[in-house]
């Protein structure tokens, strides 16, 4: 599996939920969406209407590499880890390994919920069914193919919306300046008192942003 099998994905969303060819398509990333959002507008940058992106967590190799660095610190998927946190020593399931690879990452990510943690995550995601194996090949790829997602994105004259946390300390206002930089039309916005999971607890502080842009561009 690939970023581009991924962004055709996606075009197969899009052709399936598109009522006519001049309705307008927005697309809304957060952290790993936003990242496809960025590849996805980087390909196509004359088929969608306006963005939301939402602390993608890099839209570069580098700046990847950068974000990482200063938060999921834990290689999630390498000998070390899997030593320390022995998951296979009890956890079976042939019968579903995709299942249990899944909740093997939840039990992974526990550290990223601990009391003040550095995206400033108040507490555990509403599901444990993390993607592993999607996570899995993206670190693959960023790791020994590297990316750029922003090299047309230039040619993206449309305003875009770039969300970033109030409590996110690895990533905060400056990092989201660097990547939305990347854009030539953005509108820089924070969402207070929240951390990098503000999708779930903090809906209400990101749809007041969100939608005045939205209707902004129809």
């Amino acid at each position: 599996y690939s970023i581009n099998q991924m962004m055709d994905d996606l075009t197969a969303v899009i052709q399936y939920y598109r009522t006519s060819p001049n309705q307008k398509v927005f697309l809304f990333g957060h952290s790993w969406g936003g990242m496809l959002t960025a590849a996805y507008i980087n390909k196509y940058p004359g088929t969608i209407s306006g963005a939301v992106l939402a602390e993608p967590g890099g839209i570069t190799s580098d700046l990847l590499e950068e974000y990482g660095e200063k938060s999921r610190r834990l290689k999630l998927f390498n000998e070390v880890t899997n030593d320390v946190l022995y998951p296979d020593q009890f956890l079976t399931g042939n019968e579903n390994d995709h299942a249990v690879l899944d909740y093997k990452l939840a039990l992974t990510y526990t550290y990223a919920y601990a009391k003040n943690n550095d995206e400033g995550v108040e507490g555990p995601s509403p599901f444990w069914r993390l993607g592993a194996g999607v996570l899995k090949k993206l670190s693959e790829f960023a790791d020994e193919e590297g990316f750029d997602f922003t090299t047309n994105l230039q040619q993206y004259t449309k305003k875009v919306l770039f969300l970033y946390s109030e409590n996110n300390r690895a990533y905060g206002q400056s990092f989201a300046a660097k990547e939305a930089a990347a854009f030539p039309n953005v509108q820089l916005s924070k969402v207070t008192g929240t951390g990098h999971e503000m999708i779930w607890f903090a809906w209400d502080r990101v749809q007041a942003l969100v939608l005045p842009y939205l209707n902004s561009l129809r």
